[in-house]
């Protein structure tokens, strides 16, 4: 029942809750395979990230390993920027279980990290032909052109992912938006992968990240920067729906 409960506090998003609960568990059970697993994913959300690893590498010598404990091991791998090791980790998620397009979508991330950006743009690929509506991917793939300087096709992923995840009021907070011309531009990502370091932090899921855009494009694409833009300014409350 304890466990239950915890894990009900965690899919609600109350980690401090669920932490309490998960570490009593750990108390009279060590061993316990989900409370250690779900007790990482917390530290990992706190930046906590040797116990982390601690946690989520103890639970992974009780049993087989499972392709979800694989993905969110290779998460932590990746926020210590052990990044070789995180990619090993995913492939060995994807290799369990063919159609895990998160896996194929934290496996670009890696990527990106890593400097191999087309290899990343195929990995958010392949996670989209498994699902083809998964936005974080979408907006994983636009941040990958934007880096690869594609930026219409960058454009053209933006603003889908944003019609998934806004719906109507994408369209409401483009009227009121207006470009102010300077070389910055908002890569989307979806909380709470990079919510960390993120200068705007909006609502339902998304933040956007500051990057630099190159001078000769700045004007001609400040269609993309009005888009992310205007997520902060619709979660915020300054555009009505």
């Amino acid at each position: 029942r304890a466990l239950a409960q915890a894990i009900e506090l965690h899919q609600r998003g109350r980690l401090a809750e669920a932490e309490p609960l998960y570490a009593a568990i750990l108390a009279v059970r060590p061993d316990h395979f989900d409370a250690l697993h779900h007790l990482g994913l917390i530290k990992l959300a706190h930046r906590q990230l040797s116990e982390a690893l601690r946690l989520v590498a103890d639970a992974m010598r009780l049993k087989p390993p499972s392709p979800q404990i694989l993905m969110n091991h290779g998460l932590v791998l990746n926020a210590l920027n052990r990044h070789d090791e995180a990619l090993e980790s995913l492939d060995r998620a994807i290799k369990l279980k063919s159609k895990f397009y998160e896996a194929y979508n934290n496996r670009g991330a890696v990527l990106a990290a890593l400097g191999r950006h087309e290899a990343a743009l195929e990995s958010y690929r392949k996670a989209l032909a498994i699902k083809p509506n998964f936005t974080e991917a979408i907006f994983n793939c636009g941040n990958a052109l934007t880096t690869l300087e594609r930026f219409d096709e960058a454009l053209e992923c933006y603003d889908r992912g944003l019609a998934l995840r806004l719906g109507k009021r994408r369209q409401a907070c483009r009227r009121d938006v207006h470009f102010e011309p300077g070389a910055k531009l908002f890569q989307i990502v979806e909380w709470p992968r990079a919510a960390h370091d993120a200068e705007i932090t909006a609502g339902e899921g998304i933040c956007l990240v500051p990057c630099r855009l190159p001078a000769r494009h700045a004007e001609r694409h400040a269609d993309v920067h009005e888009l992310t833009h205007a997520v902060a300014r619709v979660h915020a409350g300054i555009v009505g729906a």
